[in-house]
């Protein structure tokens, strides 16, 4: 007999613990965990006998008499007649690694789900399109994982195959709400509902609650029941309530996803077959309406052990499963950049014999081999699985490979050998050339501080951004073709003040508000049409700032003043929030330096007139959103030390110059190349000289200590290449920890970037190498 064990059936877990008087609350996993809670609750309770609870009245006898037979008494979970004597977990899907900690036969639940049901499924499954589950009776799936199907010579009935691989590209699928959630609110109304009706005392409500999930009022239903006569248990005392099945329906109906379902299915449904599982849908109105729309298991007819009783007869597997990408990552003798060693892809199928794979890598000789050699103890291995570390309770994990023999064999050549038999608890070794299996274990990686933001964390975030940003722009696009339509209406216009109102449409809002694009893929067709189209409109910008950006005469009044001032501005913000689309535009007029720096302008008959930038903080910030390309970096960058008649001082005294410039740094600056038109020494040492001459008690000081931190921060990034940059007692590092003590008891706070210490610790900690890989990460998000 073979025992198995759901894990994830949440309706379950809510009667299992009902009984047994224990929360089910703390037996829901937590987000990217198995519920290894729920296991352990399987592990205390499963040899305890239960009753089931009486509830239905009209299953009661007319009158008390002996009983003939005596009642059956009921475990946890269900069992199926063979053979065997195993326990098997329904789990859900997860990486291999993840597995491990389970240390049991495991079943995925959605295969479990699709043999339950397959006779109903089948059709589906040879469409030759993925399936996808949705089994509301279940925990909230930490991800979506699609089921493709193989036809095998040894089974009449295609066989899923599982891929956790890149569950991550499937996360549009994923409905993002709690599964809990719906079922806790339906039975929570239904026990109001019992209430009101048996005048019960609302203090009993989480009581009656209680008792609804004890006896798991969907599976006493089936898609005959009209009404069903319920015993009630409340405080001991009992109550008889009749249920009318339509009115649990409308409590249902308030609670279900239905237009969630809708959107996700119908934008999809050319790709994948999308199938709901619930016991909400035995109740016939419910599954009349979902049935209409969706594919929909019959959930009463589960056909499940017939299936199996088959595949152990005629020995076909119940899934295959791809394995997962695991790549270690060693650094060899001489070498100064890590070598990754990887398993090699491959498809394992249960029910068949253990899989054993090796790590392969690469040599200098272009060979493929998998040994490599080790000469201390222990060794520390970074890995990741599906190109993502591996994480447990919020922490990387590392390989940790210990040479028990260290003694006697100091120096081995050693493989990394991976062992799967899916349903089993897959083994992860290593094999030195004398056969001996090392010690070896996962542990979490010990925490690496930094004293700066290491080059590849920026550029990674500005590559994740801007991916984020084209799929928004996708979405949005007719918003900006739109916009941009606009200017060839605004060419024609001659009179300001319409034009001006034209402009007006150009004003971006938080609906349509463009998403950060930092990079450009050249070979895309689609990013070059739109880089094209922004090179067209460069001339009638030019033309329009040009107009609304001269000095309007006093005689004119206020409001069409700022009429032309808001134009202008939007004009500004428009480009700005276009970020890398402008890559085309040469923009000169913008990032003109002696425009910039001066309150004149000399016309080409050589007189000086007076002249003054509009909106010249915006300005400033705009130019620097649009500093994609080096020359524009440049000109902005050579900036710094100039001096602004407008404001009165040096570029690099002013706070939004260096708003500007700290996201150039941060967005587009090449750190490994470019620090030849950058001084980043006495750019650091003239920043800090000018912030230590602040009084920080002052408010009007904030602004600009604000952005000189970041500022400062993200110029530590060269000590990357240059270990002697701000190096501990030198002078840079005397002036940054002055200013850190300036600031102690007056913090620079911000919401610029998400960090949850004030600029000025952080910047202390980064200055003495104490920052962490999360607050980097936190850092660059801005």
């Amino acid at each position: 007999m073979t025992k198995f064990f759901n894990l994830e059936s949440y309706l379950e877990c809510c009667q299992y613990a009902s009984i047994f008087d224990e929360s089910s609350e703390t037996l829901i996993p937590p987000n990217h965990s198995l519920p290894l809670s729920y296991k352990n609750f399987y592990h205390d309770y499963s040899h305890r006998e239960f009753l089931p609870i009486p509830v239905i009245t009209s299953d009661f006898p007319s009158q008390l008499k002996p009983r003939d037979n005596p009642i059956i008494k009921h475990f946890l979970g269900f069992s199926i007649e063979d053979n065997n004597s195993d326990s098997i977990f329904i789990i859900r899907e997860a990486n291999s690694l993840v597995l491990r900690v389970l240390n049991s036969a495991y079943l995925y639940s959605n295969i479990y789900a699709y043999w339950s049901y397959s006779n109903q499924l089948e059709n589906y499954a040879q469409s030759g399109k993925p399936i996808i589950i949705y089994d509301f009776n279940s925990f909230t799936p930490q991800q979506i994982t699609p089921l493709t199907f193989e036809n095998l010579s040894n089974s009449t009935h295609p066989i899923p195959i599982i891929d956790t691989r890149n569950v991550e590209k499937y996360q549009s699928l994923n409905l993002n709400l709690n599964y809990e959630d719906i079922y806790n609110n339906i039975c929570e109304q239904f026990a109001n509902k019992i209430i009101r009706q048996c005048k019960i005392d609302i203090r009993y409500l989480q009581e009656t609650v209680k008792y609804v999930k004890a006896i798991n009022i969907f599976y006493q239903i089936n898609h005959h029941t009209v009404n069903l006569p319920l015993l009630i248990k409340v405080n001991n005392n009992y109550y008889q309530y009749n249920l009318e099945v339509n009115d649990l329906a409308e409590i249902i109906w308030q609670y279900f996803p239905l237009e969630k379902l809708r959107e996700i299915v119908n934008n999809n449904q050319e790709e994948y077959n999308f199938v709901i599982l619930t016991n909400y849908s035995r109740i016939s109105s419910v599954y009349h309406t979902l049935s209409q729309e969706f594919i929909l298991a019959n959930t009463e007819e589960n056909n499940f052990e017939n299936i199996w009783q088959e595949t152990r007869q005629k020995q076909f597997p119940l899934y295959g499963q791809h394995l997962d990408n695991i790549s270690f990552f060693v650094r060899r003798k001489g070498e100064d950049k890590d070598t990754e060693i990887s398993l090699p892809s491959q498809i394992c199928y249960e029910g068949e014999k253990e899989v054993i794979v090796y790590g392969e890598y690469l040599n200098n000789q272009g060979i493929i081999t998998n040994e490599f050699s080790i000469s201390t103890s222990p060794i520390f291995l970074p890995f990741t699985i599906n190109q993502q570390p591996l994480i447990n309770d919020e922490k990387e994990q590392i390989y940790q490979i210990n040479n028990q023999y260290f003694d006697t064999t100091p120096e081995l050549k050693i493989k990394i050998r991976f062992r799967l038999q899916p349903g089993l608890t897959p083994k992860l070794e290593i094999i030195d050339q004398f056969d001996r299996i090392l010690t070896s274990s996962l542990l979490d990686r010990p925490e690496i501080t930094l004293g700066y933001i290491p080059y590849d964390k920026i550029s990674n975030f500005r590559q994740e951004i801007s991916e984020r940003g084209w799929v928004k722009l996708s979405e949005n696009k007719a918003i900006l073709l739109e916009k941009l339509k606009l200017w060839e209406s605004i060419l024609s216009i001659s009179d300001l003040l319409e034009k001006a109102n034209k402009i007006k449409q150009l004003r971006l809002t938080k609906q349509d508000d463009f998403p950060i694009i930092l990079t450009i893929n050249d070979d895309n067709f689609e990013q070059e049409y739109l880089l094209n189209l922004y090179k067209f409109i460069e001339n009638i910008v030019d033309e329009s700032l040009s107009a609304l950006g001269k000095k309007m005469p006093s005689s004119m009044n206020k409001d069409t003043k700022n009429m032309i001032n808001y134009a202008h501005r939007d004009i500004l913000l428009f480009l700005g929030k276009s970020y890398s689309l402008t890559q085309n535009m040469s923009l000169n007029f913008l990032f003109d330096n002696n425009r910039l720096m001066s309150n004149m302008e000399i016309l080409p008959s050589g007189i000086r007139k007076q002249y003054k930038i509009k909106n010249f903080e915006i300005h400033l910030q705009n130019i620097a959103r649009m500093s994609c390309t080096l020359s524009k970096q440049k000109q902005f960058i050579n900036l710094f030390n100039l001096y602004c008649e407008t404001k009165g001082k040096n570029f690099y005294k002013i706070d939004d110059y260096l708003w500007g410039y700290a996201r150039i740094l941060v967005w587009y600056f090449d750190f490994n190349n470019s620090e030849k038109f950058l001084d980043y020494k006495q750019h650091f040492q003239d920043i800090i000289t000018h912030a230590l001459t602040l009084n920080p008690r002052d408010n009007k000081n904030n602004s600009y200590l604000q952005n000189a931190l970041i500022t400062l921060i993200y110029l530590l990034t060269f000590r990357e290449k240059d270990a002697d940059f701000v190096k501990e007692n030198s002078t840079l590092y005397h002036q940054s920890k002055e200013l850190c003590n300036n600031l102690r008891y007056y913090p620079i706070t911000t919401k610029q970037v998400k960090i949850n210490i004030p600029l000025n610790e952080f910047f202390e900690k980064i200055l003495d190498g104490n920052i962490t890989g999360i607050e980097v990460e936190s850092i660059i998000n801005i």
